[in-house]
C-alpha cells in the first residue's frame, strides 16, 4: 500500500491534487520530443539584398516546422489536461 507522502507526490505529478488543478501537472519528456528534435540552426538566413524565392521558401519551411512541432506539444498537453 502507498504511504501518504508517496500518494501526495503522485497526485502532484498528475495534477489531481488541490481540487484537480491539472495546470500544475508534470510534463512527460516524450511530449516535448518534437521540440527537442528541432535543428540547431534554421534553414533560413539573413539576407543583405532583395529576397529570393529560395530565401522565402526556406523561411516558410522553418516556420512550418516550428508550428508543426509546437502543435504536437499543444495536442499532447491538452490531452493530458483533459481539454
Amino acid at each position: 500500500m502507498m504511504d501518504e507522502v508517496a500518494r501526495q507526490k503522485l497526485e502532484e505529478l498528475d495534477g489531481s491534487r488541490r481540487l484537480g488543478n491539472r495546470d500544475r501537472a508534470a510534463v512527460r519528456l516524450g511530449d516535448l520530443n518534437g521540440l527537442l528534435a528541432l535543428p540547431d540552426a534554421p534553414k533560413s538566413e539573413k539576407v543583405v539584398s532583395s529576397v529570393t524565392a529560395a530565401d522565402f521558401n526556406a523561411l516558410v519551411e522553418d516556420v512550418h516546422t516550428i508550428h508543426t512541432r509546437l502543435r504536437a506539444v499543444i495536442v499532447a498537453l491538452r490531452g493530458r489536461r483533459g481539454r
